[in-house]
């Protein structure tokens, strides 16, 4: 509540006997004298939160550990290189899917290699065979790999188990190879709930390059 303060000379000079002592002209003059009001701001402040509330709302909030290249926020794709040689590239990747808090794992652990394997001079114009082979090495229950998109292959005619490997036909073209980042699709088949999952594929691989080869 607002509190009313006297001035301070009135309450350090007039004590009570004394104020009994003065004149009826003095004691009106005294009263009409302003007096100093002081609202306290603790009063008009938002209640601060409990200590103990903090935990509650942390664990409330979602977390999104996923790529900022990924669609899906639910989706996460980890890559392990395995090897790297000078025209090519071995990576082991675990690609992984969750429909909601409390819903199984849906996941495929894939082996994909590409390289530039083989040259070709046709016309007078020099042309790498550009190959892709891709092996599911482990996956959840009713899960298959339906399709896969890197760079120029295009491939939706998998039926990919675990054990399973898939060597796509060489593309040839009249470019240098590049290797190092790609983004891509993976097409996975969930057997169970009969649908097709279409998830970022974000790896590395040895693509053909801008620049032509030199003959």
């Amino acid at each position: 509540m607002p509190t009313t303060i006297k001035p301070r000379k009135d309450h350090s000079k007039r004590s009570p006997a004394a104020r009994r002592k003065m004149k009826g002209a003095a004691r009106k003059a005294w009263a009409q004298e302003p007096r100093l009001t002081v609202t306290s701001e603790v009063e008009n402040e938002e209640p601060m939160a409990s200590a103990n509330s903090y935990p509650d709302q942390v664990s409330e909030m979602p977390l999104n550990f996923a790529t900022p290249e990924a669609e899906d926020e639910n989706q996460e794709a980890l890559a392990v290189m395995v090897k790297k040689f000078r025209e090519g590239i071995i990576i082991e990747q675990s690609v992984e899917y969750v429909a909601g808090k409390g819903k199984p794992v849906i996941y495929a652990k894939i082996r994909l290699t590409t390289a530039l394997r083989g040259k070709r001079k046709t016309d007078g114009l020099i042309e790498g065979a550009y190959i892709l082979r891709l092996e599911v090495l482990a996956g959840s229950r009713a899960v298959k790999v339906e399709g896969l998109r890197l760079g120029p292959w295009q491939i939706d005619d998998m039926q990919l188990e675990t054990g399973s490997v898939y060597l796509a036909e060489p593309i040839w073209a009249g470019f240098q190879s590049v290797s190092g980042s790609c983004n891509g699709r993976i097409h996975i088949g969930d057997v169970a709930l009969k649908r097709l999952l279409d998830l970022p594929l974000n790896t590395e691989a040895v693509l053909p390059g801008p620049e032509t080869f030199s003959g």
